[in-house]
C-alpha cells in the first residue's frame, strides 16, 4: 500500500502487506500492520501498532510530534531510534536496550533475526512498548 498526502489525517488498519506514506500536515495511525512499514511526516504524531505476528521492519519519521510505536513477540532484528529535543522510552520485555549514555538515542536489538529499523524525530518524544 502507498498513500501520498499533504494536509489530512491518515489511518491504516489491518493491512497484510508493505506498507508507505508520505504525509506533511497531520496524524499517520497505522494498526494491525503484518508487513514492513514506512511512514514520513513532517508537523504530527506517528503511532504504529503492529499486529501480534509481525516481524517488521519499520521506519517513522516526523519532526515536529512523538513516535510511538507498539511490536509483539515475533518482531525481530535492530532498531534505532533518535531524537534531538525529547525523550526515548522503552517500554516491557523481550528486547536488549543498549545503554548510549543519552536519554534522546536508543538502540535495540530483538530476539528473533530481521531487518534494520529506524525512528526519528526532532521535536518530540519516542515510546517503544514491547509486547509479549
Amino acid at each position: 500500500m502507498d498513500l501520498t498526502t499533504s494536509n489530512d489525517e491518515v489511518e491504516v488498519r489491518g493491512v497484510p502487506g508493505r506498507i508507505r506514506i508520505v504525509t506533511s500536515n497531520d496524524d499517520v495511525r497505522v494498526i494491525g500492520a503484518l508487513g514492513p512499514v514506512d511512514v514520513s511526516t513532517s508537523n504530527d504524531e506517528v503511532y504504529v501498532e503492529m499486529a501480534p505476528g509481525a516481524e517488521g521492519p519499520v521506519k517513522l519519521r516526523t519532526s515536529n510530534d512523538d513516535i510511538v510505536l507498539h511490536v509483539g513477540p515475533s518482531f525481530g532484528g535492530s532498531l534505532s531510534a533518535g531524537t534531538s529535543n525529547g525523550r526515548v522510552r522503552v517500554l516491557g520485555d523481550g528486547v536488549i536496550v543498549r545503554d548510549t549514555g543519552r536519554r534522546t538515542h536508543a538502540e535495540l536489538e530483538f530476539d528473533h533475526p530481521g531487518e534494520r529499523s529506524v525512528l526519528a524525530t526532532s521535536n518530540s518524544n519516542i515510546t517503544i512498548v514491547v509486547g509479549g
